[in-house]
């Protein structure tokens, strides 16, 4: 009888060790931290709670579980115990083997604050570094420096978005982006004034229309080129010699399509009509009705039958018929 009273206590004893083992190795055990501050954009199992009752192949694959995506900067998430439940339910962990210690957990977003300062100079080298080696004047000037940005923490980069800013000179806004990794945050404006001052041709006197120019007649000047088009002219050279086409005022810049070489001939100058027909050629006293330039077509009158016709620009004396 004394032995069987043993052996029945040893019996339960040996079951409730059973149990307990069972329990540990099925039941997991989730202590839900009240706060934690994440570095990435999405809240995992381990940044807010302490797992236990696990085996490590079984840690890693809960403690890698996405509960939820982070905060935005500034902003505070509350996790309650049922959003935990289901995302490890999606994951085929039973909702019988979970045990959930605590309420809840406030997550933060671990953030760092980038002064406007830090954001206008990225901008300035971008823009500094696009004019290197121009042979422009350039004064750049800051309109508004940026406000102080809160960003998240994690592998934080700035640079200028690549976009097609054009000729840098007038109002420019300059793109900073702010990068965690790969992962693009948010991008912000810089506004810049940027006047450009080059050397460019410029009239010392009214040149009316059709008159030709002299070297006298213009000069190289710095200018500001902020406001102009790009096809100014540079050298002298490139303007004497040509007419004007139409009048030019003191003091201006001259563009390449304000002037032109000068015709071969001038509407009334007396031309030789040379009309060729095979191999006869025939020629006659013209009077030209246009002006014209070399290979152009125009008018002349025929002084002996007075008639019109058209004919080529040979040279400054003669035109073609064919």
């Amino acid at each position: 009888m004394k032995y069987r009273i043993i052996a029945l206590f040893v019996i339960i004893f040996l079951n409730a060790v059973s149990f307990s083992l069972v329990f540990s190795q099925n039941s997991i055990i989730i202590e839900v931290k009240e706060q934690a501050c994440v570095e990435d954009y999405s809240v995992r199992l381990k940044d807010i709670a302490v797992i236990k009752g696990v085996s490590e192949e079984i840690y890693d694959r809960l403690s890698n579980i996405e509960i939820c995506l982070s905060p935005s900067p500034g902003v505070k998430r509350i996790i309650y115990p049922y959003l935990i439940k289901n995302r490890m339910r999606e994951h085929n962990f039973l909702e019988e083997n979970i045990k959930i210690i605590g309420n809840r957990c406030i997550v933060t977003l671990k953030t760092i604050t980038i002064s406007g300062e830090k954001i206008k100079e990225v901008a300035l080298d971008y823009i500094k570094q696009k004019i290197k080696g121009e042979d422009i004047e350039r004064k750049i000037e800051i309109i508004k420096v940026p406000r102080d940005v809160v960003a998240p923490g994690k592998d934080l980069s700035l640079k200028v978005i690549p976009l097609d800013y054009g000729n840098i000179k007038g109002l420019l806004s300059i793109f900073v982006g702010i990068y965690n990794g790969d992962h693009f945050y948010k991008k912000v404006p810089v506004f810049f004034k940027v006047q450009t001052f080059e050397y460019a041709l410029v009239s010392v006197k009214n040149i009316k229309r059709f008159e030709k120019i002299k070297s006298d007649y213009v000069e190289i000047k710095k200018v500001e080129t902020t406001g102009i088009r790009k096809d100014f002219l540079k050298d002298i050279d490139s303007a004497v010699g040509k007419r004007a086409k139409y009048s030019i005022q003191k003091n201006n810049v001259i563009f390449s399509d304000m002037i032109e070489k000068p015709p071969l001939i001038n509407r009334g100058d007396f031309v030789d009509i040379k009309v060729i027909k095979g191999s006869v050629v025939v020629l006659c006293k013209g009077r030209a009705k246009k002006d014209g330039k070399l290979g152009e077509f125009i008018p002349v009158r025929n002084l002996v039958s007075n008639k019109d016709l058209l004919a080529k620009v040979e040279n400054s004396k003669t035109v073609i018929i064919k």
